[in-house]
């Protein structure tokens, strides 16, 4: 009975996520998106100040080339070309989701910055949280340690991130269609 119980919630917190975020947006910030930056960074406008935003559970290979894609690219032990191709359609998935001059709403976790001062939130468009989307449809890897809080304000997505990762997996959706990443 109680596994009956945790799916059924585990289904209404999918629902959830996965449905338009609410007109009121109650505790949530609004930020103006300079740019897409990769799958999980965003350039964002924020009290007249252009900041960076990481994706708060989430991590999506690079899109730039560079030093943090030749150490990914390493250690998953794969071309880089084809990680930086990956990254690049990470950001182009997030990119249809949110218009350059777009807005979104970011609801911050109880740390609001990681050790270089970068914000980090989570992020809501118009389809729903956009970190879930993310793992939903393969774009992203579940990212449950630092600089990922020991104890989200949200304790559902502990259990969440991992399932939705392990459901596009499995389905081979977005990037998983590359193998691993």
């Amino acid at each position: 009975m109680k596994k009956k119980a945790s799916l059924g919630l585990l289904v209404f917190t999918l629902l959830l996520l996965t449905s338009p975020a609410p007109a009121s947006n109650l505790g949530r910030v609004r930020m103006k998106v300079v740019e897409v930056v990769a799958g999980d960074t965003l350039r964002v406008e924020w009290k007249g100040r252009e900041e960076t935003l990481l994706l708060l559970g989430v991590d999506s290979p690079p899109a730039q080339w560079g030093p943090a894609l030749l150490r990914g690219a390493r250690s998953l032990k794969i071309d880089p070309r084809t990680l930086l191709k990956m990254g690049m359609e990470a950001r182009r998935f997030v990119q249809n989701l949110i218009r350059p001059d777009g807005w979104v709403y970011v609801e911050f976790d109880w740390i609001k910055r990681d050790p270089q001062g970068r914000l980090m939130g989570y992020v809501y468009v118009r389809g729903g949280m956009l970190n879930a989307l993310l793992l939903e449809k393969g774009y992203a890897r579940a990212r449950l340690s630092f600089p990922f809080p020991m104890r989200p304000k949200k304790d559902w997505i502990l259990s969440l991130f991992p399932y939705l990762e392990r459901k596009a997996r499995g389905a081979r959706l977005g990037l998983w269609r590359y193998g691993r990443f």
